[in-house]
């Protein structure tokens, strides 16, 4: 990092190289991939099957057992999901005030979605 600066409304601005960039945002993705795959591997929300994602982290697809998936706490996972999401724009430029997070459950049996969440929208209606 070339430098950092603290500005008048108490954000911070990082200087950095875009060779650095481009290595930050690698890490990320690769971090946000495996958070996506670990999701599943673990076993700690069993509901979910499969998990797919578009290059910018803007838009998530979780194929779940949906009998499984609402009545079980799973749907915690579409918490670390949006917010990593969400840090992942923040760090590719996307002003804050333009982060957007859509996360679709959708039925694995029909193909259905049954609900979507939006982050941040959907984290400040819970404020």
């Amino acid at each position: 990092m070339k430098s950092a600066t603290v500005n008048a409304d108490d954000t911070i601005t990082y200087k950095m190289s875009e060779a650095k960039h481009k290595e930050l945002m690698t890490e990320m993705k690769n971090n946000l991939v495996e958070y996506s795959n670990q999701l599943i591997a673990d076993g700690d929300f069993p509901s979910i099957k499969e998990i797919t994602y578009d290059k910018n982290f803007t838009e998530f697809s979780m194929v779940v057992d949906k009998e499984a998936f609402e009545n079980s706490f799973d749907g915690f996972a579409v918490l670390g999901l949006g917010m990593a999401g969400m840090f992942y724009q923040l760090f590719d430029g996307v002003d804050s005030e333009h982060l957007d997070v859509a996360i679709h459950s959708v039925d694995e049996s029909t193909g259905e979605r049954i609900r979507t969440v939006n982050y941040p929208e959907d984290l400040e209606d819970t404020e």
